[in-house]
């Protein structure tokens, strides 16, 4: 073969690496990620504002779900590969069967706060009153017994009601119906706004619970580790800018969550970024435990099932051992 022969053949190759490359990478760059619009969830959104998954090589868009057992059944039915929102939702999925990994515990805890009517000062001031849960199981009502629990109040202390979303919570506060409920911020400012009072806040409380992270199937952690991982290195990145950048954050948060008032956003800035979300946000075998204890009665399977066998670590753990996540923070 002569040398303008050789040259062209060579050529040749290379451009058709170059394409197989670029191609594989243009297949794996995009990714669909489920989220809802509540405050939980604003890392995420700052992480993808900033640009921070694209830092890592990923085109990442934010699907919008109303509840995160919406977006549970879509990873499930393949519409979203990976899913930040995956709490009790992921838990009760695979108990039942779903091939779910959980994979982060970006809140570790509930961070309900106990607010009550201005005439009650102390916690046995409750007995005797009424108080409301959105719904009987969820964790509006676990968070409110554990709560009661800490103040020493029993199961017959104090009446738990059903009574709808945070809105509905506060009206029936507002009327009298009521005279304690949980909240999360924002919602916690326009509780403080009507006149009542946060007795406790659960998170301080030392409660571990896996009230949401990410997640997604077995078989995608399987086949897409590199791109599971390179979502890590954005989110984690988001984390800490959230935590460095209070104002811009801030900004963000509003825009998220739709808010209209800064106080509104200050206070889920405080709560969800600074006060909750880890900096390593490993998945809790404790955390786990607890929401199982929580599924007892409405998933037998609930009572044999090993909290280590939700979740797989591994990928942050790779991180954090690199030094990745120590060396954003300096």
């Amino acid at each position: 073969m002569n040398r303008a022969k050789t040259k062209t053949v060579m050529v040749f190759l290379i451009a058709s690496i170059v394409f197989a490359v670029s191609g594989y990478s243009a297949e794996v760059s995009k990714l669909r990620v489920g989220i809802l619009l509540a405050g939980e969830f604003a890392p995420t959104y700052i992480a993808h504002r900033k640009g921070f998954f694209q830092k890592y090589g990923l085109d990442v868009e934010l699907i919008y779900f109303q509840g995160g057992s919406q977006v549970i059944q879509a990873m499930l039915g393949g519409d979203i590969p990976l899913t930040v929102t995956a709490g009790p939702e992921g838990v009760a999925a695979k108990l039942q069967g779903a091939d779910i990994v959980l994979l982060s515990a970006n809140n570790p805890t509930m961070h309900f706060t106990l607010f009550v009517a201005p005439d009650i000062k102390k916690g046995a001031d409750l007995r005797g009153k009424r108080a409301g849960v959105s719904r009987f199981g969820s964790s509006s009502d676990f968070s409110m017994r554990y709560i009661f629990k800490s103040l020493g109040l029993g199961e017959k202390d104090v009446t738990i009601v059903q009574i709808g979303d945070n809105p509905s919570r506060l009206a029936a506060l507002k009327a009298n119906a009521i005279q304690a409920s949980v909240f999360t911020a924002p919602n916690t400012v326009r509780a403080r706004k009507a006149g009542f009072i946060g007795m406790v806040d659960a998170h301080k409380l030392g409660l571990k619970f896996h009230g949401s992270g990410i997640a997604t199937t077995g078989a995608f952690l399987r086949d897409h580790r590199p791109t599971v991982e390179q979502f890590f290195r954005g989110f984690l990145e988001g984390v800490q800018y959230a935590k460095a950048h209070k104002e811009e954050s801030v900004r963000l948060i509003k825009d998220f969550s739709r808010l209209k008032e800064d106080d509104e956003a200050e206070e889920t800035y405080r709560v969800i970024v600074q006060d909750i979300q880890p900096r390593k946000p490993y998945p809790l075998k404790e955390g786990v435990e607890t929401v199982l204890r929580n599924l007892e009665s409405s998933i037998p399977k609930a009572k044999t099932a090993r909290a280590e066998d939700f979740i797989d670590d591994s990928v942050i753990k790779r991180l954090d051992e690199t030094g990745f996540i120590d060396n954003l923070y300096r």
